[in-house]
């Protein structure tokens, strides 16, 4: 037999093999094992990535062998090694994250094929800069074993490019596009523009990115919240009769490092969209539509990575399909209890310039639910109004909602509108002026024009007074000053209200006639002139100037009517009107028991009878009393100064005749002191008369000054002599001041 070594000889001689009996071939040994670094999060979900904006997050550094290891193998790992594209610094020195340790050790148990660390905490550094996502690399050794890098990526949270209407947005974002009134045909939206920009602050991303527009006929999602609650979404083609795309192939285009563009044509040169419509005087509910980036490729040039692009949103507004409410009452007065129904009503209507709709594109009837809202008007819904609708109003069907068969132009009565009726509303009854102020009735759909509502303020009505208010036919001008004063207590009017005046001859038998040859005249052409209440306050005053003529006639009292007219708001308010008084003259005069002229008695003349006569103009149509007071308001003399017989003495005019007496007994006080010359006033009063005072002086004798001289006699020489001289009141003591 052959041996197997000699066989191996024979052979390897036979075929020129250069073997070597036992040795296996270099290609034929096991090659080196490889663990690959992979991450989880602390409850063992895979993980790729953190959030810019995520704060701190706990990772796990995960170690897999190819096979199971026959023996535990230990895994040193590098965390934020070199070859990562994020900086590991403190976020206040522009690093991209933190991290608790920079190495861990994962351990492979024998038998295993994998293993994990502890927990590592990795705090991503939250900026505002758009930037490409940055990675953060994990590197291992392990003795026998190759080890794979780990990249754990940290997401830029500033990649979402917004898309706005450069100009005509509301405050939601929405740009309504409203139908043409008028007669049918196309109309056009031209030089639209769209704005893109960046969530970031700023950007480092190093190259254009430019993506191609699209119009969609719906808002991305159905229950986007630019949306209002219940409104029927646009469901109809755009390219058929509503709204047709003109510039199919627009973009938008952010520069390197800026965060915003504009629209753009493909070599980024500015350029605007458009698109246009039909007026078609069709009702159907008004239609959304969005302007978002074109299907089948979001960034046609641009940094890799992906981008939130959120669309812009637009409404076209169908001209046709207007429900206007209207209340049955156009106001409501302050204090308007929360149980006043007021029936609503709502019906087609067109804008200003268009026509009634001839054909309805409703698919279904429409329920519209009433609420109120305040106007720029009203300050506040607690200040000016209550809305608080029962709950058990709130489900029936005819209170605080309508309901009409929008798929029809009428009611199926024929009628073009819809009845309901609202509950609930209460009007706050203050005290403040601010003029009307007006509520919105507001109807939950997006097609419905609100109806007005006003308030009337009951504290805005004025009223006049004067003052004197009674002026005396002396032939002599006399200031009479009007006072405006609203009935609140407070205002809060930013406005001056200007009350316009009229002084006119009154009412009735007692009117006085105003003329040259009339019983009066003022001063202001055409006997008109402006009381001012200023801004923020409840009255204001203006005077002018009224003379009544002495006719000589016995009239009685004659009445002047000043009336008034004021708007605040821009309306009209009630203006009370104030009456000023034209009185005759009675004169008062005193003589002695001759008959003669008194004015003045002395301080030591004792008791004085004291005639007092009152003189009318005229005889007198019926007795007329004149009540007298002796020492009446006005009288320099104190009570200790004088006595009387009686403090109040009555005159008589007898009818037919033109003036009465009466006597009154005056006793002057002798006294000593120096109190110069005082007077006692009598003043007059009767029903229908103004009544001129007359007044008596009581002359002081102790007010008389004497001279003497110090000494009486002087030598004749050459020389000067002092001599001094005394001046005394004849009284022991003096009051004068």
């Amino acid at each position: 037999m052959v041996r197997r070594s000699g066989l191996v000889a024979v052979l390897a001689a036979v075929f020129g093999l250069g073997l070597v009996w036992g040795a296996v071939p270099a290609s034929a040994q096991t090659p080196t094992p490889t663990i690959a670094l992979s991450f989880t999060d602390s409850s063992g979900t895979a993980l790729t990535a953190v959030g810019e904006d995520d704060g701190a997050q706990t990772v796990r550094v995960v170690a897999t062998a190819t096979s199971a290891v026959s023996s535990n193998v230990s895994v040193s790992v590098s965390v934020g090694a070199s070859g990562g594209t994020a900086t590991s610094a403190a976020c206040s020195s522009s690093g991209d994250y933190t991290v608790g340790s920079s190495s861990v050790t994962v351990t492979i148990s024998s038998g295993q094929t994998s293993g994990s660390s502890g927990n590592v905490t990795v705090t991503p550094c939250s900026d505002t800069v758009t930037e490409d996502h940055e990675t953060i690399k994990f590197t291992g050794t392990a003795s026998g074993y190759t080890v794979t890098d780990g990249d754990l990526r940290i997401a830029d949270a500033d990649r979402t490019i917004t898309l706005t209407w450069t100009s005509g947005a509301g405050a939601d974002g929405v740009k309504d596009f409203v139908e043409h009134v008028g007669d049918s045909g196309a109309f056009n939206f031209s030089d639209q523009t769209i704005t893109a920009t960046l969530s970031g602050a700023t950007s480092t991303l190093s190259s254009q990115i430019q993506a191609r527009l699209w119009m969609f006929n719906t808002t991305p999602d159905p229950n986007d919240l630019h949306a209002p609650t219940g409104a029927i979404r646009y469901r109809y083609n755009l390219n058929h009769g509503q709204l047709n795309w003109a510039h199919l192939v627009r973009y938008v285009t952010i520069s390197a490092g800026s965060v915003s563009g504009g629209t753009t044509n493909s070599t980024g040169a500015s350029a605007v969209i458009g698109f246009t419509g039909t007026r078609d005087r069709n009702a159907r509910p008004n239609g959304y539509f969005s302007i978002g980036i074109a299907p089948g490729g979001e960034i046609l040039r641009g940094n890799p990575g992906g981008f939130t692009w959120v669309r812009a949103i637009g409404r076209f507004v169908d001209s046709d399909s207007v429900v206007a409410i209207t209340p049955s009452s156009a106001s409501l007065a302050e204090g308007a209890s929360a149980g006043t129904s007021l029936t609503v009503s709502g019906a087609w209507a067109s804008r200003t310039g268009g026509s009634a709709p001839t054909d309805s594109e409703f698919q279904d009837p429409q329920i519209i639910n009433l609420s109120v809202s305040a106007d720029g008007s009203a300050t506040a819904e607690a200040a000016d109004f209550d809305y608080s609708p029962p709950v058990s109003l709130q489900s029936n069907n005819n209170r605080n909602r309508f309901r009409f068969d929008a798929r029809q132009l009428a009611t199926r009565t024929g009628s073009n509108s819809f009845p309901g009726r609202l509950q609930g509303l209460s009007i706050v009854d203050d005290d403040i002026v601010e003029g009307p102020e007006t509520l919105r009735l507001v109807g939950d759909k997006d097609f419905v024009y609100s109806g007005v509502l006003t308030i009337v303020d009951d504290d805005t009505d004025i009223t006049l007074s004067v003052s004197p208010s009674e002026v005396a036919e002396s032939g002599q001008a006399t200031s009479v000053t009007v006072t405006a004063a609203f009935d609140g207590s407070s205002s809060e009017l930013a406005t001056a209200t200007d009350v316009t005046v009229t002084v006119a001859g009154g009412a009735g038998a007692d009117g006085a006639t105003l003329g040259a040859t009339g019983d009066f005249t003022t001063d202001q052409t055409n006997n008109q002139f402006t009381v001012t209440i200023p801004a923020g306050q409840v009255s204001g005053s203006a005077s002018f100037n009224l003379t009544a003529r002495a006719d000589g006639t016995v009239e009685g009292i004659e009445k002047v009517a000043l009336s008034g007219t004021a708007s605040v708001g821009g309306a009209s308010v009630t203006v009370t009107a104030a009456e000023l008084l034209i009185a005759e003259i009675i004169g008062l005069s005193l003589t002695d028991t001759g008959g003669t002229a008194l004015s003045s008695v002395g301080e030591e003349a004792g008791a004085q009878t004291v005639t007092v006569t009152a003189t009318a103009p005229a005889n007198v149509s019926s007795s007329t009393s004149v009540s007298v007071t002796v020492g009446a308001s006005g009288s320099t003399a104190a009570s200790g100064d004088y006595s009387v017989s009686a403090s109040t003495v009555t005159v008589t005019i007898a009818s037919g005749s033109s003036s009465g007496s009466a006597n009154v007994t005056l006793t002057p006080t002798s006294d000593t002191v120096v109190e110069g010359d005082e007077t006692v006033r009598f003043a007059g009063t009767t029903t229908g008369y103004a009544v001129t005072a007359a007044d008596l002086t009581i002359d002081d004798d102790d007010a008389d000054v004497a001279l003497s001289v110090s000494p009486a006699l002087v030598a004749e020489q050459a020389a000067a002599h002092s001599v001094t001289v005394t001046a005394t009141f004849g009284g022991s003591s003096s009051v004068l001041g």
